[in-house]
């Protein structure tokens, strides 16, 4: 987290399919799942995008692992992968009891804990600042949206910008 405030955090940007790290990441959490499903949703085609496949794999697992801390036994998480015109977005979405709205302003930053998650109780809520810091370092944003079944379940939403053929790397984080 220190390094990540001190700009100490420098991406190792490359040409990146983001199905691959979601994969990558989804496989890291299998054994945490406990009788909880995880489900991918992706195109058979989709545009890569600058980004550090180490790093991202990081952030969404944390992200991920929220979701199963978050999530009662029995429920569905679902990571997808979609594009608009722009951007190429990851989706994680839970079945879990949400986000208090007032809390979702908040929900990024260092050492929050919304309440105390089903199944896990270490944890010092670094996880998702931590992510936010890794995909705004790749020039990306991140958000998070609850409740989205009706009155529970949340949505965490990763954007990054499409790669444009002839600008490079760089000029495409711009």
């Amino acid at each position: 987290m220190t390094r990540l405030e001190g700009g100490g955090v420098a991406p190792r940007t490359e040409a990146t399919d983001l199905r691959d790290v979601v994969s990558a990441a989804a496989e890291r959490v299998t054994r945490r799942l406990g009788k909880r499903k995880l489900s991918r949703d992706y195109p058979t085609t989709i545009s890569t995008v600058p980004a550090d496949p180490a790093l991202l794999e990081q952030a969404l697992v944390n992200i991920l692992e929220n979701a199963i801390a978050y999530s009662p036994d029995g429920s569905q998480i679902e990571a997808a992968v979609y594009e608009d015109q722009r951007n190429v977005v990851i989706s994680i979405e839970d079945d879990g009891k949400g986000i208090p709205t007032a809390e979702l302003e908040r929900v990024f930053d260092k050492f929050r804990r919304v309440t105390a998650p089903s199944d896990r109780g270490q944890g010092i809520g670094l996880g998702l600042s931590i992510s936010k810091g890794f995909v705004e370092a790749m020039g990306g944003r991140i958000a998070a949206a609850s409740p989205i079944h009706g009155d529970h379940g949340t949505r965490v939403l990763i954007s990054l910008r499409k790669e444009t053929p002839g600008i490079g790397l760089a000029g495409a984080l711009t």
